[in-house]
């Protein structure tokens, strides 16, 4: 059973619906995901800061005090 001319044609644009409508949803989907993760880093940016702040205020105040009992 041999496919016409017609028919192979149909089937390659079939196949291109195919890919296109793929593409699409996996380009939709990585938006959703960008914007979804730039709002969250948005509303997160500040507690991310302070806990930076937080970290860095406790490592100098652990090193001034190995210092201490280094040098004390």
């Amino acid at each position: 059973m041999e496919l016409s001319e017609a028919e192979i044609a149909q089937l390659k644009e079939h196949n291109q619906r195919r890919v296109k409508r793929v593409v699409a949803i996996v380009a939709i989907t990585m938006t959703l995901i960008s914007i979804v993760l730039v709002a969250l880093s948005l509303s997160l940016g500040s507690k991310i800061d302070q806990l930076g702040i937080d970290y860095d205020k406790l490592f100098k105040f652990r090193q001034k005090l190995y210092l201490g009992k280094i040098i004390g």
